[in-house]
């Protein structure tokens, strides 16, 4: 690739160093080991020099549009693949990462401050995963957030990954108060202009659509993590309890948007298990009326989705069945039709009764929900 160039073409060079890394690392990553016993890389020379090949194809990309030169500068949502290989490789290597974590440029308007924000989270996110750790380099979770915290970000779908995943990270080591913080920094997008379903044009395309999904769970998690986390710290108080009720009520919100049923029924259990307490008094399950309807109108559209992709699995099925079973089958008779058609109209009429004195939707959604 260095001898034939990139004819200007810096983000399909990017992708497809990207690619290129990734075959390369894919044989060298090793099973993972029981915790007790973290893994340790092979010193075998020739393996070495094997892994290092990904390391410069992917050091090759990034030096290439590091943004000394503008004609070769790429958006900061390319480079971050890019990045998540390099702290990859670097660990699959047991090699620490620089100081300056691989980006020197300070000023505040280029993409320096952004890609060690990535690269800092990206190293945090790999901590405790059974391969060689970056010692004395990782900067610390409140490091990391100051440093998320101080850029200007030129893209507002990777400010708000990170803003989701510092929250989870923080979630995970118990860390209250930043949890709140950085899940407070990933909702507040859902009320911005930054938000893309604010921006929504008349016909979206593939990708437009897929940044939309990526939004809302990025949002759920966010709002998951913090009802969560204030569950987990309200010592009785339910003041704090009503929060966390709507912030689970949001997260349902998102996952709906997101057209996620397992998000939506996730945080549907945490709010089922989170008004219990509730339910003994009136007055308070006059109040959860509303908020539990949200909550069961989400899973009832997500559900409906969820329904209709069975229904084309199994219509797939029956479309591959072989045509010689159909074929077999002995042709009947006027008169046994006309008999199958009265059998099929009383059958109809037998379903109807049976569905009057059946419970409503949300009942029955509220039953799957309390046995769930």
């Amino acid at each position: 690739m260095k001898l034939t160039g990139h004819a200007g073409e810096t983000v399909l060079l990017c992708q497809m160093c990207n690619a290129i890394a990734q075959g390369f690392m894919q044989p060298w990553i090793p099973a993972l080991p029981p915790p007790t016993a973290p893994a340790t890389p092979s010193k075998d020379k020739s393996e070495k020099a094997e892994k290092t090949k990904d390391d410069r194809v992917i050091e090759y990309a990034l030096n290439t549009t590091n943004g000394q030169e503008t004609k070769n500068l790429v958006p900061i949502s390319t480079r971050h693949p890019l990045i998540t290989s390099w702290v990859f490789c670097k660990q699959l290597l047991n090699q620490q990462m620089p100081k300056n974590l691989g980006h020197d440029d300070e000023n505040l308007h280029s993409q320096g401050p952004m890609c060690r924000a990535l690269c800092a989270v990206e190293m945090l996110s790999l901590q405790n995963n059974g391969l060689p750790e970056f010692t004395g380099t990782c900067p610390t979770l409140p490091e990391i957030v100051k440093l998320v915290d101080g850029c200007q970000w030129s893209d507002n779908l990777a400010e708000l990954q990170m803003w989701s995943r510092l929250s989870v990270l923080a979630f995970n080591a118990e860390n209250h108060s930043l949890v709140l913080h950085c899940g407070q920094r990933a909702v507040a997008f859902a009320e911005s202009d930054k938000c893309l379903t604010k921006r929504q044009p008349k016909k979206p395309d593939s990708i437009f659509q897929h940044k939309l999904v990526v939004e809302q769970e990025m949002l759920y998690y966010g709002s998951v993590v913090m009802g969560q986390s204030l569950m987990k710290n309200m010592q009785g108080k339910n003041e704090i309890r009503r929060d966390a009720l709507v912030c689970f009520v949001n997260a349902c919100r998102f996952g709906q948007k997101a057209g996620n049923y397992d998000l939506v029924i996730a945080a549907a259990r945490h709010y089922w298990n989170a008004i219990k307490p509730f339910i003994v008094e009136p007055i308070e399950r006059e109040l959860l009326r509303e908020p539990m309807e949200a909550v069961l109108e989400c899973i009832a559209a997500v559900a409906a989705n969820e329904v209709g992709k069975e229904d084309e699995d199994d219509d797939e099925d029956t479309e591959s069945a072989p045509e010689k079973k159909a074929s077999k089958k002995p042709v009947s008779s006027k008169g046994e039709k006309e008999k199958k058609a009265k059998d099929k109209e009383g059958d109809k009429k037998k379903d109807k009764e049976k569905e009057k004195g059946k419970p409503g939707q949300y009942n029955h959604t509220l039953c799957l929900l309390r046995y769930h």
